[in-house]
């Protein structure tokens, strides 16, 4: 049987290089892999150290409305007894440091609190008679 003329055949090159097989590009694909997977691995480990410092702020913030708390009970214990000098203030999620300054009808209220690494204080200024609160510092 022969074959017909228009039958498709492998004609060779004429310059005698070889027939590219995809080399560069495997190469190509290969380097963008790379990058990638570099790349996905630092977005990785920031995302990690991001989840900690979130954690961190919030274990902060949880500190602070503790003592917030610890403030409070406190300017009512003055507000009822303007000789109240206790050592500590105990509220129910938290045991506060208390030292007081007393200049006259004056106050100086310095309230400390550590829960784990974090440590949060706050100086509160008072007048007790009549009762007024003259500033609040957070430090």
């Amino acid at each position: 049987m022969k074959l017909p003329r228009h039958w498709p055949c492998k004609a060779k090159p004429s310059n005698n290089r070889p027939e590219p097989h995809g080399g560069a590009l495997l190469l190509i694909v290969m380097a963008l892999g790379t990058i990638a997977l570099i790349a996905a691995s630092m977005l990785s480990r920031f995302s990690i150290e991001e989840i900690g410092t979130v954690a961190e702020h919030n274990r902060s913030l949880e500190t602070r409305e503790h003592l917030m708390g610890c403030l409070e009970e406190t300017l009512v214990n003055f507000k009822a007894n303007p000789d109240f000098s206790e050592s500590e203030i105990v509220t129910e999620p938290a045991t506060c440091s208390l030292s007081v300054s007393i200049v006259g009808a004056a106050r100086t209220i310095v309230l400390s609190l550590t829960e784990g690494n974090i440590t949060r204080t706050v100086r509160s200024e008072i007048i007790v008679e009549p009762f007024a609160v003259t500033r609040t510092i957070e430090e």
